[in-house]
């Protein structure tokens, strides 16, 4: 069955009423004629046809282990999900509680832990990313004071197509969720 462009166009008004309203551009009406009025209902259809190929990304369960005293570098870790059809990447993050911060991962060499810095993490469509020790995490490093348990602070995510989100990392016991293995270094700093 062949399918005309005119039918195409109808549906993709169609599907913009159903996500947008019936009255997404009621207030248009009076200031539009009918040639100018067509032409934003197909350029908004548009719109909601290309939102549907977005990533679409949330961040939750944002959480860091308590440091020693003395430590003057600390991780987050946390759950991507991006339930868009496009692939994401987190690119960045910025947080006030050390001079900088990094996307690290980890790596097993010689039967030591390694970690270093990534350019970025990916965030594929319809699953996401799992921020955990051990794997991929945001990394402070020069810590201002160090991070106590039961404290919380502000973590801004920037994504490559979501853009920015910041989310409250709350900070739990020295040993949370350590799944580690072997033997840890940290390289470069």
């Amino acid at each position: 069955m062949r399918i005309r462009p005119h039918t195409r166009h109808l549906a993709a008004l169609i599907a913009a009423a159903t996500l947008f309203g019936s009255n997404a551009w009621a207030s248009d009406d009076e200031h539009m004629g009918h040639k100018e009025h067509a032409e934003h209902r197909g350029h908004m259809a548009m719109q909601a046809q290309d939102g549907q190929h977005k990533a679409s990304v949330s961040v939750s369960a944002a959480w860091a282990r308590a440091s020693a005293k003395m430590a003057r570098a600390g991780a987050a870790f946390m759950r991507i999900d991006n339930t868009g059809a496009s692939d994401d990447k987190l690119i960045s993050a910025a947080a006030d509680v050390s001079d900088k911060v990094e996307l690290h991962t980890h790596t097993m060499e010689n039967g030591m832990m390694r970690m270093y810095e990534v350019p970025s993490i990916p965030v594929p469509a319809g699953t996401g990313a799992m921020l955990q020790p051990g794997g991929f995490h945001v990394m402070f490093i020069g810590l201002h004071a160090p991070l106590s348990e039961g404290q919380s602070f502000p973590l801004t995510l920037n994504f490559e197509k979501t853009g920015k989100q910041t989310v409250m990392v709350h900070v739990k016991a020295p040993g949370a969720m350590g799944h580690s293995h072997g033997h840890m270094s940290h390289h470069g700093h």
